[in-house]
């Protein structure tokens, strides 16, 4: 990017950061508050102040200046894609080489707000802006979800060790422990999100078929002996029952009993079982049923990696309890409300609803809640392909793969167009929508500036942009609502 381009943009950062400061300060409940519906509104909103309306005729895709966040588990300097894509043009950030980037964040929460500059360089948030533009959210979106910001929150993670053992309240549960704990659940909205994989990508989710889970159970001592053997007994008779009420039952008791087990008893356990392990590294028993042979074998790896991260934590247990899976360049996942997971290791593009709501259970250093993760979590069990997410296909448009999950806040599109010279036209939407550009460049017909790597943009509701690929390939990724 040129420095012309990023003085430009970039001229009003330090004091629209200030602004963004004092709003997370004085903010007591970022989630999205009850809105109600407006009125439906085809142009620019009368509300809208005259120093930042723009007429019909001027309707421009919107340059976004994003925010990222550090945490612990985030791949270090220019090895994390989220730090490529702030360096790029997605952020001002100057990389550290020495500072962990976990996530880009695209959205209007206020824990990581985008914000827009304008031509005269005057600043304004996001949220702000599109409240006194709403013409700019679409009517469809502004009736179901009012406008008080987007519904959803886009994101790019890269992951180099891995996050909390979590689950996603849904609605009803989440405005609970908001009311009844604010401090550790400041948010009250719900989190279904999507993962589509950018790299090869590690993560646990969801239960696995019982029988892998009484194999583990049978054939390691050091899990039989946290669990407690009068229990795993009492759970081997259950999860071999032909009633399904009594196998999730001893799912329940087997998966309680590892997570409140004394932390003393985890630690020694854990240590000896990671010891037996690297001892194990070159082993090629094949006999299913034994220590050394099968499913128990497969995954010891990823016992010793989470080990390597997490000494002696209750979560590395976890890896016998839940499906560990790799999703390769494209696949994507979904999660409901109270699934299991924990993303391990590789990079992603994440969508979600507008909210940070999680339950934590192990694998953190943050605030640990065992006892309503265990309430809420879902018992479902089988095998991890059963939570790949499929693709969906125009077949009028070979560039374009859209992963549409079946609620209203979010859906996302993937364009990926090989050739320089090529023409496409990005459709019409409902709904405001957030596009974030991987690679290549291109020549947009309602934006300013080139849409190229690291770029981000809002496009108006109800606007379609033609684009001229002058660097291929391009890889485009759209996130928008439902609506």
């Amino acid at each position: 990017m040129s420095e012309s381009i990023k003085s430009k943009f970039f001229g009003a950062v330090k004091d629209v950061r200030e602004k963004v400061k004092e709003l997370m300060i004085d903010s007591t409940s970022p989630g999205p508050s009850p809105r109600p519906s407006p009125k439906p509104s085809p142009k620019p909103s009368p509300r809208a102040s005259p120093a930042v309306k723009i007429m019909d005729d001027e309707i421009k895709a919107l340059r976004l200046i994003c925010s990222i966040q550090q945490y612990d588990w985030g791949k270090v300097g220019r090895s994390s894609i989220v730090a490529q894509l702030a360096e790029a043009g997605a952020t001002d950030e100057k990389i550290d080489e020495g500072k962990p980037y976990a996530e880009l964040w695209m959205g209007t929460h206020p824990k990581g707000p985008c914000y827009i500059l304008l031509p005269n360089n005057q600043g304004h948030l996001l949220g702000d802006y599109l409240q006194k533009n709403d013409y700019l959210i679409g009517d469809a979106l502004s009736q179901q979800f009012g406008t008080d910001g987007l519904p959803f929150l886009f994101k790019v993670l890269s992951v180099d060790k891995a996050l909390s053992i979590q689950i996603h309240p849904d609605k009803d549960e989440a405005g609970v422990l908001h009311r009844r704990d604010g401090k550790n659940y400041p948010d009250a909205n719900h989190k279904p999100e999507m993962a589509i994989a950018l790299t090869p990508f590690q993560a646990l989710i969801g239960f696995r078929p019982l029988a892998e889970i009484l194999v583990f159970i049978r054939t390691i001592p050091e899990l039989r002996s946290v669990i407690g053997e009068e229990t795993c007994i009492l759970v081997e008779k259950g999860l071999t029952s032909p009633l399904q009420d009594d196998q999730v039952n001893a799912l329940k008791k087997a998966f309680s009993s590892l997570m409140e087990a004394d932390k003393g008893l985890v630690a020694d356990e854990g240590q000896k079982l990671n010891r037996y392990f690297m001892n194990l590294r070159v082993d090629h028993a094949n006999q299913a049923g034994t220590r050394s042979g099968g499913v128990f074998q497969d995954h010891g790896h990823i016992y010793i990696q989470l080990y390597a991260d997490f000494p002696g934590d209750v979560g590395c247990f976890c890896v016998f309890f839940m499906n560990h899976i790799t999703l390769q360049p494209g696949e994507a996942i979904f999660l409901g409300p109270d699934v299991p997971h924990a993303y391990l290791k590789g990079d992603l593009v994440e969508c979600m609803a507008n909210s940070d709501n999680v339950v934590r259970a192990g694998l953190t250093p943050k605030f640990r809640d065992v006892e309503t993760l265990l309430e809420l979590v879902d018992y479902s069990y089988g095998p991890g392909e059963d939570y790949k997410f499929p693709l969906t296909h125009d077949n009028d448009d070979v560039w374009t793969a859209y992963y549409l999950p079946p609620i209203a806040e979010f859906g996302v599109a993937r364009t990926e167009i090989p050739e320089a010279n090529a023409i496409y036209t990005l459709p019409e939407l409902g709904s405001a929508s957030i596009v974030l550009c991987l690679t290549g460049s291109a020549r947009c017909s309602i934006a300013e500036e080139p849409i190229e790597k690291g770029t981000v943009w809002l496009l108006p509701a109800n606007t379609e942009a033609e684009i001229r690929i002058t660097e291929g390939p391009i890889v485009l990724f759209r996130a928008f609502a439902q609506v």
